[in-house]
């Protein structure tokens, strides 16, 4: 006559049972918070140099990006942004005609100039390095930057996070050496960046 299983015997088939039919979780996968760049509190502007005198600024004034957020494992977060090249403005018509030209954006066959980035390093408290690609008027260029979180909250239930960062590139190696003896290569591009998340 078989013997009936002790008690501790079936809590231990029990157990195993249990643990072989449920897979295991990946506890330390971190999901990275999507935010969308708010156009109407965010800014990107520009200064070359004029005649070896003095800076020119502009600004663009339409773009779009969005940031996948995730502080704690930063292998899933990422930077993009695209700029509408055809918003470009100097506060002059006749300049900002010119820069929409085939001499520098030529904005009808290129409209957009764009990044998207490839990693995001922490550099320190609130700092950042992004690195990736810059595309524009057809070439692509590495770009490295440095960028700071200036602030983090909520407005009316949507979650918020703000960045700034400078940097520099050479329009000549994006196909823009009209003018170079008089109109700087170096372009300094300034972006402040406040994104929003989805509503709490």
């Amino acid at each position: 006559m078989k013997k009936p299983l002790s008690l501790l015997s079936v809590t231990l088939l029990s157990v195993f049972f249990l643990s072989s039919a449920v897979p295991e979780l990946d506890v330390s996968a971190a999901t990275a918070e999507a935010f969308e760049v708010d156009l109407v509190h965010s800014s990107i502007i520009f200064r070359v140099k004029h005649a070896n005198v003095s800076y020119a600024y502009g600004r663009f004034n339409e773009f779009s990006g969005e940031i996948q957020w995730s502080p704690e494992q930063l292998g899933d977060t990422s930077v993009s942004f695209e700029v509408k090249a055809d918003s470009v403005d100097t506060n002059n018509e006749g300049r900002d005609e010119h820069l929409c030209g085939p001499d520098f954006f030529s904005c009808k066959e290129f409209p957009t100039w764009s990044f998207q980035s490839k990693k995001v390093e922490a550099l320190g408290e609130d700092r950042y390095a992004v690195s990736g690609e810059m595309t524009m008027r057809g070439e692509k260029k590495d770009l490295r930057f440095e960028m700071d979180m200036t602030g983090e909250g909520e407005q009316r239930g949507t979650k918020k996070i703000g960045f700034e960062t400078t940097f520099s590139i050479k329009r000549s190696e994006f196909g823009m050496d009209y003018g170079l003896k008089g109109i700087g290569d170096d372009v300094r591009v300034t972006m402040s960046i406040e994104a929003n998340g989805a509503k709490g």
